[in-house]
């Protein structure tokens, strides 16, 4: 008997001094697992960000829009600024309602934030902006019902080079000039200064220049002009087809392709 529990003791011993170290083992690899996941977390964190917003994996993966990571989480970015809208208009045609609203003017990267150090890259991108917007194309305010165009057409260009938000509202002065120029900047908030405008944001940017250029009364009669427009003495059918669609591109493109076509074949003599 003595001798079966002597035996089974001894068994007991080597089985512990075998399993002992696969424990220890063990243990020291699920330390260090931790410590990669954390510190993999830890980079992604710190991860540098570009000025329009970028979230780089760390790990030489592609940029990711941080603003997209946000949403995936379910929470707004740490220390990010809040994205507010201004007051919609509201005009007592409800068919206009559409394209006096600044929404359709929002760029995809709504990041808006804006400091100094982000201002040394924004002649280089006013370039790139520039390829897609049109070189020597700045808008004057005229005709005002432009602003329709010039708006899609930042909206577009913006887009193709994912300028945040925080940019444009710097950046949209630039295709403007003449007095419409100077004007933005006395409203815009200044960074040298450091106050505050009448427009803090790009949309507000984007809101207060179609409450100044495109009034409902002006809309009103720029689309009666469409509907009453007609052949001209002199004027080929196609002269026509460009001076209608010329109209229908100042009433904000609120008529369809299929009124365009039914309009231009009522105004034919």
């Amino acid at each position: 008997m003595l001798e079966g529990d002597a035996f089974s003791a001894a068994l007991r011993d080597s089985l512990d001094a075998f399993i002992s170290p696969l424990h220890e083992r063990l243990s020291f690899l699920e330390t260090a697992f931790g410590a990669s996941r954390r510190s993999r977390r830890r980079r992604r964190r710190l991860s540098s960000s570009s000025s329009d917003g970028e979230y780089s994996g760390g790990d030489g993966g592609r940029h990711i829009p941080r603003c997209a990571v946000a949403r995936a989480l379910g929470r707004e970015i740490e220390g990010a600024p809040h994205r507010l809208l201004p007051e919609k208009i509201i005009p007592a045609d409800d068919r206009y309602a559409a394209i006096l609203d600044c929404v359709p003017y929002a760029l995809a990267n709504t990041d808006v934030r804006y400091d100094r150090t982000m201002a040394h890259g924004q002649n280089r991108l006013r370039k790139d902006v520039s390829a897609t917007f049109g070189r020597d194309s700045e808008w004057n305010v005229t005709p005002a019902l432009g602003v329709f165009e010039f708006l899609n057409r930042f909206e577009k260009a913006g887009n193709d080079n994912y300028v945040s938000e925080g940019r444009a509202l710097y950046l949209l002065p630039e295709f403007t000039e003449g007095d419409l120029k100077r004007e933005l900047y006395t409203i815009m908030p200044s960074l040298h200064r450091g106050g505050s405008g009448e427009v803090s944001s790009y949309m507000e940017l984007v809101n207060w220049l179609l409450r100044q250029c495109a009034d409902e009364q002006s809309l009103s009669d720029q689309d009666a002009l469409f509907h009453g427009a007609s052949q001209e003495d002199g004027e080929t059918e196609n002269d026509f087809y460009v001076r209608l669609r010329g109209l229908r591109r100042l009433c904000g493109y609120i008529h369809t392709e299929g009124q365009m076509k039914s309009r231009n074949m009522q105004g034919l003599n």
